[in-house]
C-alpha cells in the first residue's frame, strides 16, 4: 500500500513538472534562435521562416524559399502523385494579427494510375479497361487567417489560437487520351475528378489550430466540396493532435471523416485513421517589430 501511494505521488510530481516545462522552448543563449512558428499549419496563411524547413511524412513538407514565399510537397505521395505547391503571403497585419496568402499547386497522377492499373490494385479506382494518359492537376487557393495571442510586451510570435478560412478551386487537364470512369470511394470520388481529368471541384474550408498545452497542439476543420463528381457535394472533417516529442520533432495522430451521397457506395459515411511524423529544422528570423519604433514602445 505504501509503495502504491509513493508511486502515485511520484507520478503526480512528474505530471506537475511536465505541465510547468515548455518543451517547445529551450534554455540558455539559443532561446532567441528557436523557431516560434510551429502553430502555423499548412492549411493556414502562415509560412515557415526563410531557409527553415518542416519535414513531414504524410502532411506537406514545407521550405521557406524566401521572405513571404514557401515551397511544399507531400513526400508520402510523391512516388504515385508528384506534387508541388507555392504559397505567397500577399498581406499581413502584425498588430491586428491578420494574414492573407495565396497558393498555387500542381500534381501529375499518371504514374500512380498506371502503377495501380498494372497491379490490378483496385478496380474502383482504375480498371484494366480504362485508358490512362497524361494528366495534370492544377489548383489555386486563397487563405485568410486570424491569430490570437496573449497580451504583453514580451509575448512570443507563437499564438494560442489560429482561425483560417480558405477557398480552393481545382481542375484536371487531360494531356492525351485519358478515359477513366469515376473513381469510387470516400476521400477518392471528389478528388478523382482532378486525378482522372474528368472535371474539377471547389472547396471551402474552415480550419483551427489550437495550442492546448506547451506539448500538445490540436488541429482540425470542416471541408465542403462541390464539383462534377456524383452527388455533387461532400463534407470532410479532418482532426488530429500533435504531440511535441522534442523541441524539433512531433508525432500527430488523428482521423478523417467523410460524409457524402456518392453513387454505388453502401455507406454515406466513412472514417480513416491518420498518422504523421514531423521534423522542424532551421531557426527563426529576426523580429520585424522592435521594442522601440519611432520613439514609441511597441509590442513584439
Amino acid at each position: 500500500m505504501r509503495l502504491a501511494l509513493t508511486a502515485l505521488l511520484a507520478l503526480a510530481a512528474c505530471a506537475h513538472a511536465s505541465a510547468q516545462f515548455n518543451i517547445v522552448q529551450t534554455a540558455g543563449s539559443h532561446l532567441k534562435d528557436m523557431r516560434d512558428d510551429l502553430m502555423w499549419s499548412p492549411q493556414s496563411a502562415g509560412l515557415v521562416y526563410h531557409r527553415a524547413c518542416n519535414v513531414a511524412l504524410t502532411s506537406p513538407t514545407r521550405y521557406g524559399l524566401a521572405d513571404r514565399w514557401e515551397l511544399a510537397t507531400t513526400l508520402a505521395a510523391d512516388y504515385w502523385l508528384p506534387n508541388l505547391a507555392v504559397k505567397h503571403q500577399i498581406w499581413h497585419d502584425h498588430d491586428q494579427l491578420w494574414y492573407f496568402s495565396g497558393r498555387l499547386g500542381a500534381n501529375c497522377s499518371t504514374s500512380g494510375l498506371r502503377w495501380a492499373q498494372s497491379r490490378d490494385y483496385d478496380p474502383d479506382i482504375v480498371d484494366s479497361a480504362d485508358v490512362v494518359g497524361n494528366v495534370l492537376g492544377l489548383y489555386h487557393e486563397l487563405i485568410v487567417s486570424r491569430a490570437f495571442r496573449g497580451d504583453g510586451i514580451c509575448t512570443t510570435f507563437e499564438p494560442w489560437l489560429i482561425l483560417t478560412l480558405s477557398f480552393q478551386i481545382a481542375a484536371g487537364i487531360d494531356l492525351g487520351g485519358t478515359d477513366i470512369a469515376e473513381m469510387q470511394g470516400h476521400f477518392v470520388t471528389n478528388r478523382g475528378e482532378v486525378l482522372a481529368a474528368r472535371g474539377g471541384y471547389a472547396r471551402l474550408m474552415l480550419w483551427a489550430d489550437y495550442k492546448w498545452t506547451n506539448r500538445f497542439i490540436v488541429h482540425g476543420g470542416l471541408c465542403y466540396y462541390a464539383g462534377t463528381f456524383s452527388g455533387g457535394h461532400s463534407l470532410e472533417l479532418p482532426a488530429n493532435i500533435e504531440m511535441m516529442l522534442t523541441r524539433r520533432i512531433s508525432l500527430s495522430t488523428g482521423m478523417l471523416l467523410s460524409a457524402a451521397d456518392y453513387d454505388d457506395l453502401p455507406h454515406s459515411c466513412a472514417v480513416a485513421p491518420w498518422l504523421d511524423l514531423r521534423f522542424y529544422l532551421g531557426y527563426k528570423k529576426q523580429k520585424e517589430h522592435h521594442l522601440f519604433q519611432d520613439g514609441v514602445m511597441k509590442r513584439y
